[in-house]
């Protein structure tokens, strides 16, 4: 019998089919198997992805109603035909910690690797009322279980400029293996750490490593142990890059290049962030790609990239470049071409502009910004009434604006035919004051006649914010064909429930 229904769950690679797919593939083996499983999902390549033995693991079914249980929900998971791996319920607290010893005491013993057990509400209302933040919902917690260490030393710092001028410190250590591959370069964080954990060049320190998390320098193993050949990890004087001055700013002791315009670095980082899905999305302008343009002296700002044609990259109809051809340069003037309509959110996330964030972006345009030349022309007071936007962000945005290359650079984009308007998507909600939906929360479960995203613009467009979970502060639950648990929860929070036609009639009085 088919249901109406979604299945929520993980997927893996298991130990046992690592190790095969290695032994098959020699010449190009995966590290291990977690971030094979998760470089597997990323693959555009589907022959790539067909090729690599994975497996789901369901956890969830979102259909159940109030109080099902995680021992009925695990046998209708298994039921459908999916794999539902160990569990315990009670609501005694030593019981789940007997529990979470015995996996930990196993974790080498099973055919995948894991970093930790959730611990959930089992009633369904419950965990429903609980909300859930931006990142993770509030009926639930993971016990992370201690990540794996290993014990190497550190041979030298090397301090790289990032796309806003910060200069990390990588540490290069004695190779090492943990967490299933391995090591030659951690992370030291900034020059705070360093300095509070007392770590010097030659020390033997404690390598960690959770996940798919860069490794890091925890500690030393014992300061005791120094012979007198260690040395103190001091920053550069100057930058590794551009020879430019150093800044040291901060409780953190961040160090930054101040040479934002000429630093070879910090431009390939930013074109790299330009070209990046989160700003324009040139598909197919990788890393590699932007250093032949650069070092070819066609490449400095993003701008440049719209001024490339066939020609350039193929004179005479050869490459000008290794690793290129006439398919590969046609599909990326292809792409180029595309993201022209980058819009004024993306924009402002692609330029790398310091303290300016996704969100940050995203409240800007929401907030009635239609343009960037319209976002220059505002004050450091107007900046600050955007939601969220303090004195320090909307200083650091103004100084961005005010800059001649920035107002270079925005006129060279819209001569090329850069959008960088505001998308009808990133548009700010246009409801009447007096609409029902204005300020309320709003909930979909079940099928609609439309796609629930397109419902959802809708509302928004109403004045409502659209939420994915019901909770206590819900004002309205639109309710579809096969409504879900978030009906059973908001009629036992007393939310008020609509049919997808009374929506329908009030958006239809109150959007305009």
């Amino acid at each position: 019998e088919a249901i109406d229904c979604e299945v929520r769950g993980e997927v893996v690679m298991l130990r046992s089919d690592w190790r095969a797919y290695n032994a098959a593939h020699a010449d190009r083996p995966l590290a291990n198997a977690r971030s094979a499983a998760a470089g597997t999902l990323l693959a555009k390549d589907r022959a790539k992805v067909a090729d690599r033995p994975v497996t789901f693991y369901a956890f969830d079914l979102i259909r159940l109603g109030d109080g099902v249980g995680q021992r009925k929900l695990a046998d209708e998971l298994t039921d459908l035909g999916f794999i539902v791996e160990g569990y315990a319920e009670s609501a005694d607290a030593d019981v789940i910690r007997a529990y979470i010893k015995r996996i930990l005491d196993s974790r080498l013993e099973v055919d995948y690797e894991l970093d930790g057990v959730v611990i959930k509400l089992v009633d369904r209302t419950a965990y429903e009322a609980a909300g859930q933040t931006g990142h993770h919902p509030k009926g639930a917690i993971a016990f992370k279980l201690p990540p794996e260490v290993a014990v190497t030393r550190l041979l030298e710092v090397d301090w790289t400029p990032g796309k806003t001028g910060q200069l990390t410190p990588r540490g290069r250590v004695e190779r090492v293996f943990v967490s299933g591959t391995h090591i030659e370069h951690v992370s030291l964080h900034n020059l705070a750490v360093i300095q509070s954990r007392d770590i010097r060049v030659g020390d033997r320190v404690f390598i960690l490593r959770r996940g798919d998390v860069i490794p890091f320098v925890s500690g030393v193993v014992d300061p005791a142990e120094r012979d007198g050949r260690e040395r103190v990890i001091e920053p550069p004087t100057a930058c590794p890059s551009c020879g430019g001055p150093l800044a040291v700013v901060g409780e953190s002791r961040v160090v930054m290049c101040e040479n934002s315009q000429g630093c070879p670095a910090q431009r390939l980082r930013r074109l790299i962030h330009w070209c990046s899905r989160a700003g324009a999305d040139v598909e197919g302008l990788s890393e590699a790609r932007l250093e032949q343009l650069i070092a070819a002296g066609l490449v400095s700002t993003p701008s440049d990239i719209y001024r490339l044609n066939y020609e350039t990259l193929m004179p005479e109809g050869k490459a000008r470049f290794e690793g290129w051809g006439e398919r590969s340069a046609r599909n990326l003037l292809a792409a180029i071409e595309r993201s022209k309509a980058v819009g004024l959110r993306r924009a402002l996330v692609g330029w790398s502009i310091p303290l300016t964030s996704e969100g940050t972006a995203k409240r800007i345009c929401r907030h009635g910004y239609q343009s960037v030349e319209q976002l220059q022309s505002a004050s450091l007071e107007e900046l600050c009434e955007v939601e969220d936007i303090g004195p320090v962000v909307a200083r650091a945005l103004r100084e961005f604006l005010d800059q001649p290359a920035t107002t270079a650079e925005i006129a060279a984009l819209r001569e090329l035919g850069v959008s960088l308007d505001v998308r009808d998507e990133d548009r700010p909600v246009l409801a009447r004051s007096d609409s029902p939906f204005a300020g309320k929360t709003v909930v979909i479960t079940g099928t609609l006649s439309v796609d629930r995203k397109e419902f959802e613009a809708l509302l928004e467009a109403a004045g409502a914010k659209a939420s994915g979970s019901v909770s206590a502060r819900t004002d309205y639950l639109v309710a579809g064909e096969a409504a879900g648990s978030k009906l059973t929860t908001a009629q036992n929070l007393g939310v008020e429930v609509l049919s997808e036609d009374q929506a329908r009639a009030m958006l239809a009085l109150d959007v305009r």
